[in-house]
């Protein structure tokens, strides 16, 4: 089976739903089915990353022969070839097709594109007209709530969680992974954020490359007025570096390419700091803050 992520094209052992199909397209990427856990003592795991207090929610290690290993615990391991063309899946008997695909689409696969090039940031987007806004900030800061209040008010959502960017001459072009968002439920609950489509939604969303107006740096805040300012281009800089998935923190020249390419990008439109209190109440206000500074933008 064919789908299309980012604007390439992945042969996949398992379906890919939220995915559009590909068929009969070259495959750059193949995902395949492996048959038994990695398991090797020696093992250098180069990489972790922490839930404070908690034990690793994932880790990485380079392959002997070549390669890496990324691990989730409890879940899946993901053996991924040097060049990102292979990604061979061993998941566990607890694990569901609908878990083991998030990690595939928000995941993996934004960290094999990184790998083999792509800036890819951890991003949520909105178009309006013929440019778009990009929100970047970690996990839990609010960039899906914004882009889904956003689309409630004539916007189009570009992506959720990986969006790559790339210089095009004097502009700046973003490709969403995928149609989709992943927003928490309405009352405070256990489970798991779920994933909305163009199947199951009245969303709007961008299925082309779209032009990028501006890039807001999110900043949840205890309490206070929303405030839109101006980042310094260093700041900038660092912003897009701290939110661009990376695979592999330890290889020299795949940071300096990615470095290169962060300033190349950040150089190509306006990127300002965005910083609200994280109050549902004023998600009206938040969006029309937006919105006023569409023409800052234009």
């Amino acid at each position: 089976m064919r789908y299309r992520i980012f604007d390439f094209v992945v042969a996949s052992d398992w379906p890919l739903p939220e995915l559009p199909t590909a068929d009969g397209e070259p495959a750059s990427i193949e995902i395949e089915r492996g048959s038994a856990a990695f398991d090797d003592p020696d093992l250098v795991w180069f990489r972790e990353w922490r839930v404070p207090d908690e034990d690793p929610w994932l880790a990485a290690a380079r392959l002997p022969a070549g390669g890496y290993l990324v691990r989730v615990p409890a879940l899946a391991d993901f053996l991924i070839d040097d060049a990102g063309r292979c990604v061979r899946v061993v998941r566990t008997a607890d694990t569901s097709d609908d878990t083991l695909r998030h990690l595939l689409l928000d995941l993996i696969l934004p960290l094999v594109m990184t790998h083999r090039g792509e800036l890819v940031l951890h991003a949520s987007g909105a178009l309006f007209g013929s440019g778009a806004f990009l929100f970047i900030a970690r996990s839990g800061a609010g960039k899906s709530t914004i882009a889904a209040a956003l689309a409630a008010r004539g916007a189009r959502v570009v992506a959720d969680d990986a969006i790559a960017v790339r210089r095009d001459g004097d502009e700046l072009v973003a490709v969403g992974a995928y149609s989709g968002l992943r927003l928490w439920p309405d009352a405070p609950s256990p489970v798991a954020k779920r994933r909305i489509g163009p199947a199951d939604s009245s969303i709007p969303f961008a299925t082309t490359p779209v032009r990028v107006a501006g890039i807001y740096v999110l900043e949840p805040a205890a309490s206070g007025s929303i405030r839109i300012d101006p980042l310094p281009p260093r700041e900038a800089l660092m912003a897009l570096v701290a939110n661009s998935y990376v695979l592999d923190c330890s290889d020299r020249g795949r940071l300096e390419r990615q470095l290169d390419r962060a300033i190349a990008c950040g150089g190509a439109v306006p990127i300002r700091r965005l910083a609200f209190p994280h109050d549902a109440d004023r998600l009206e206000e938040l969006c029309q803050a937006v919105l006023h500074d569409h023409g800052h933008f234009a």
